[in-house]
């Protein structure tokens, strides 16, 4: 049977955001005097933050700002307060401790029956391991185009899901035509069979495969790599890419 909001009690809304894993927060909208000021903080936002509630409570989230916290956000952010529309953003807070973290938020305007603004209701993620992840991901994206070799990684079923510059240089194909194509689209139909039975084999064991291949260009002519394939595991064990990396000879 469906509820709708209307009919649920204070206390249920207030036990789910208690226990919600999202860190919330709720404002007056008062901006005279250092406002607004924080009139409620669940226990994720005090674990995010480092501050206990009665910490936040009646205080500016401007406490949670610092030297590294992006102006322009915070300039987008009172003009969506100043006008009442909905704002999305992410920037750099700080903890209790002094810790910086990366913060995305957005903010709800709540008015009253006659249309007066009286809470700003903000939902936060502290998503500081996902932008470290991507950092480190752009980082070693940086590294492997740097890379004179060309380097390909596929799934553990063999659709490229990477490849570097100086793969469309060796193959005369974009890393874009190659992106969730098989390595097949390489082959030239010189190899004897057994020499792919070879392969086959061992990557179904996840052992590593060393050769030379006589691999066929975009543009239809030949040419020669010694190339190495080696399997990747994931913490279960199981094989989740191949990463080739080949030399023209």
């Amino acid at each position: 049977m469906h509820t709708s909001l209307s009919g649920l009690s204070s206390e249920l809304l207030h036990v789910a955001l208690e226990q919600s894993f999202s860190a919330v927060m709720i404002t007056d909208a008062d901006h005279t005097a250092g406002g607004p000021h924080i009139v409620y903080g669940n226990p994720a936002l005090c674990t995010m933050t480092g501050y206990t509630e009665a910490e936040l409570l009646g205080q500016s989230p401007r406490m949670l700002q610092g030297p590294d916290t992006d102006r322009a956000v915070l300039d987008y952010l009172r003009y969506c307060l100043d006008e009442g529309i909905y704002f999305e953003g992410s920037a750099i807070n700080y903890r209790k401790n002094g810790e910086a973290y990366q913060v995305e938020w957005n903010i709800s305007p709540v008015r009253d029956a006659a249309g007066v603004i009286r809470h700003f209701v903000s939902v936060q993620r502290d998503v500081t391991a996902r932008v470290q992840a991507e950092k480190e991901r752009n980082l070693l994206a940086q590294a492997l185009n740097a890379s004179n070799d060309a380097i390909l990684i596929t799934d553990h079923q063999l659709s490229i899901v990477f490849a570097n510059q100086a793969v469309e240089t060796l193959t005369g194909y974009t890393c874009r035509e190659l992106l969730g194509q098989s390595p097949m689209v390489l082959r030239s139909g010189l190899h004897e069979a057994a020499f792919y039975d070879d392969l086959q084999a061992s990557l179904a064991r996840g052992e590593g495969f060393r050769g030379t291949f006589i691999n066929r260009h975009k543009n239809g002519g030949l040419y020669y790599a010694e190339q190495s394939i080696a399997a990747l595991r994931n913490a279960a064990g199981q094989i989740s890419h191949f990463v080739g990396v080949s030399k023209d000879i």
